[in-house]
């Protein structure tokens, strides 16, 4: 009889032990089916270049050699100035006077031929000249806040976000929210930008580019049963432009600042606070290509 018992027992505890394991399964494949990615949204807001790059000397060169030679060759038809002048009027002699001074200037005094006769020429009301970098010195007091940096260059808003970390900015996406419905809580009016202050337009609503981040260990808790599963967060950036204005960060953003910088000044601030990872996942959409050996 106590043999009978013992089996019973040792069945009882064999079974028990059974549908813990089981159940401990279970929680574990359901966490990790359940678990999925948490969806961020970055808004790459980014002022393009106000000005034309500078030549060169050897670009100068080559242009005024290349415009020297097309001109030289170049056989226009009789009276095209009819075109575009009234003749006898102001504006075709001083478009001959102009004309002259180009040829003089280029092939020199003997090949640019005769003087037209085109009289007395009234000069024109002066032209006042600044200089490229003038709005740039102007607004130089703001520093890194001012539009007007690198004005042959474009520059993008970055933020510093928690831990005191630049960042591009971004947000959570919501069940059922868009890629761009989101970034507008970001740059739209009311938002963590408060857009009103700014002139800005979303260029599409298609991410350019994606970053992936690093698999983390989430630990679950259901019915009283401990698990770990793997999950990653996914980053999206949408692109926009900003003509004029600046962000005003509301109390609700999750930001203390924010920069204009080149892409060489973010790949520097990524790199001295140990996000080297980051610059490499994101440095194509800011038009950084590797080099070839």
């Amino acid at each position: 009889m106590s043999t009978s018992r013992s089996a019973v027992r040792l069945g009882a505890e064999v079974a028990s032990s059974s549908r813990r394991y089981f159940a401990t399964q279970a929680a574990a494949n359901s966490a990790s089916s359940t678990s999925q990615p948490t969806v961020y949204a970055s808004l790459l807001l980014s002022r393009p270049p106000l000005l034309t790059p500078t030549p060169t000397e050897l670009e100068s060169t080559y242009y005024n050699f290349t415009s020297s030679i097309q001109h030289a060759i170049s056989n226009p038809p009789a009276q095209t100035n009819a075109f575009y002048f009234k003749a006898g009027s102001l504006p075709l002699r001083r478009f001959q006077q102009s004309q002259y001074e180009s040829l003089k200037s280029t092939y020199g005094e003997k090949l640019a031929g005769p003087k037209p006769d085109i009289g007395d020429v009234p000069a024109e009301n002066p032209v006042e000249f600044v200089s490229r970098d003038h709005w740039e010195k102007e607004d130089a007091k703001r520093g890194e806040k001012s539009l007007e940096r690198f004005p042959e260059e474009e520059v993008y808003c970055v933020v510093k976000g928690k831990g005191d970390k630049w960042e591009v900015p971004r947000v959570k996406v919501e069940v059922g929210e868009s890629l761009d419905d989101a970034v507008g809580r970001i740059r739209e009016v009311g938002g963590m930008m408060e857009g009103q202050t700014m002139d800005s337009w979303l260029v599409t609503r298609k991410p350019i580019g994606s970053l992936k981040s690093d698999k983390e260990i989430v630990s679950y808790i259901t019915l009283h049963i401990s698990c770990e599963t793997e999950t990653d967060d996914q980053t999206f950036f949408l692109r926009s432009h900003i003509m004029a204005g600046e962000p005003k960060l509301s109390s609700k953003a999750a930001f203390t600042s924010w920069a204009w910088l080149t892409p060489k000044e973010i790949e520097e601030k990524l790199k001295a606070q140990g996000d080297e990872k980051v610059w490499e996942g994101i440095k194509a959409m800011f038009g950084v290509v590797e080099e070839e050996a």
